[in-house]
């Protein structure tokens, strides 16, 4: 009896002990990005990691709601920009100094955590001090206060760390840029300016205008935008270079370099104004004449030159009058003979429906150089000749096949492999074609019209 008393007594104690420490045990830690330093007017993430090391629940949903608090020197953004909160939580207060959040519809399996990212701004400069982040529980329905989960350790509900604001950032330029010239399809000669800053603790972004392209490495990597980090926050006559792009635009052209962070608020965006010119590449011929006309879906394009010495190939590009964005569609070897006028010819046969298009040449010389002509407008027709047959798969041995705007076109049907089974006069309507002696499988009916458009269809009999 006495053995079996102590049997009880064990088990029931067990069971308590699981009852009280293995249930579900959140925890909460709190790290500044950046090292905990911001700047005045700057933004800073504070990273927020809330998780449950169990080792036997779930955290229940809305159950969680952990406040953080931050000293004077800093503010939290307004609640609608604080958009970093993992799904199913909610913001249940902000008033600057402090944040409460809650895990409302997003309960906390064992060993998993969330990561909130909330963001503070600096206010006023002050050496590093603590801010602090604490779990406290809710009732498990409403985010209201309720009691602690079982099992939790006090322990862990509480974190901390520091934030350090500095001056505001400040960037500056020094620039003695003139005016760009060159060529078309020819980038101009760089320049450069100069920027400096202090305190600068986000990357700044350098934007050029249309038209300029720029870089941080002289005589390479240009783009329309570059990306400058600062070091420890300083920059020191930090080279930028600047040019014009290799553009087909000729004429005057300006806008305004900007010179940014990520965050705007954070340092104040300075801007450098260039201007520049784009002239005609002096290329060593003369385009005469330029045309394009049309038949039958077939553009046919003729250009004739002189003078033409030093010319390695003309490319011909093709856009639809709707659509600005040009394709390289064959390109025509340059004769490159000075004492003669040169003629050229290129026909576009991928056309397929009636439509406006724009052609143009793009006239190459052998070191690389090039200059484009003048854009041709032109509307290209194609006859509605086809032909349509029914019903396709074919069923009980007969093909009947429609002709329109034609009449007397040779039909040939072949297998896939082109061996001819049958020559067919169509005339315009409808044809009837037997077709009950072949074998069932995929044939091909084929019609060439007097435009030179051909047409192939292909006939499944079953």
């Amino acid at each position: 009896m006495k053995f079996f008393k102590q049997v009880v007594f064990a088990i029931t104690a067990t069971l308590i002990t699981l009852n009280v420490f293995g249930q579900a045990n959140p925890f909460i830690n709190v790290l500044p990005n950046n090292s905990g330093i911001v700047a005045v007017g700057c933004p800073l993430d504070i990273i927020v990691t809330i998780g449950n090391t169990g080792p036997v629940s779930a955290v229940a949903q809305a159950k969680l709601r952990p406040i953080i608090q931050v000293p004077a020197s800093v503010t939290f953004l307004p609640t609608a920009q604080q958009t970093g909160l993992p799904f199913g939580w909610t913001i249940l207060s902000n008033n600057g100094s402090q944040i409460r959040v809650c895990n409302s519809t997003d309960p906390i399996p064992v060993s998993t955590s969330r990561t909130i990212i909330l963001k503070v701004q600096g206010v006023t400069v002050t050496p590093p001090q603590t801010f602090s982040g604490n779990i406290n529980f809710g009732n498990g329905t409403t985010c209201s206060a309720g009691t602690s989960v079982a099992g939790d350790l006090a322990t862990d509900n509480s974190a901390l760390s520091t934030i350090e604001v500095i001056a505001a950032p400040s960037l500056t330029i020094t620039s003695a840029l003139t005016p760009f010239s060159t060529s078309s399809g020819v980038p101009s000669s760089e320049q450069n300016f100069m920027l400096s800053g202090t305190n600068i603790v986000e990357d700044i972004i350098v934007n050029a205008p249309t038209g300029f392209e720029v870089s941080n490495t002289s005589g390479a990597g240009f783009a329309p935008a570059v990306t400058i980090s600062p070091v420890g926050g300083i920059l020191s006559n930090y080279p930028v270079y600047i040019r014009l792009a290799a553009s087909t635009t000729l004429g005057n052209i300006s806008g305004n370099v900007i010179n940014a962070s990520v965050s705007p608020t954070c340092v104040a965006p300075q801007n450098i104004s260039v201007t520049g010119s784009i002239t005609a590449f002096p290329l060593s011929l003369t385009l005469n004449n330029f045309s394009v006309n049309s038949d039958n879906c077939i553009a046919h394009l003729n250009w004739s030159t002189s003078s033409e010495t030093n010319i390695e190939k003309f490319e011909i590009e093709k856009s639809e009058t709707n659509n600005v964005k040009w394709e390289t569609i064959g390109s025509v070897i340059a004769q490159s003979n000075s004492s003669i006028h040169s003629k050229y010819y290129f026909k576009d046969e991928n056309i397929f429906i009636n439509n406006k298009l724009m052609y143009r040449l793009k006239m190459i010389e052998k070191d690389g150089s090039f200059i484009y002509s003048q854009t041709l407008n032109t509307l290209i027709k194609c006859d509605e000749q086809n032909l349509s047959v029914f019903p396709n798969p074919v069923a009980n041995g007969k093909l009947f096949v429609s002709l329109n705007g034609a009449e007397n076109v040779v039909a040939n049907l072949t297998t896939v492999t082109g061996q001819q089974i049958k020559k067919v006069v169509l005339k315009k309507g409808k044809n009837n074609i037997d077709v009950s002696d072949l074998s069932n499988g995929v044939y091909i009916l084929s019609a060439k019209f007097v435009t030179g458009i051909n047409q192939n269809i292909k006939i499944n009999i079953q």
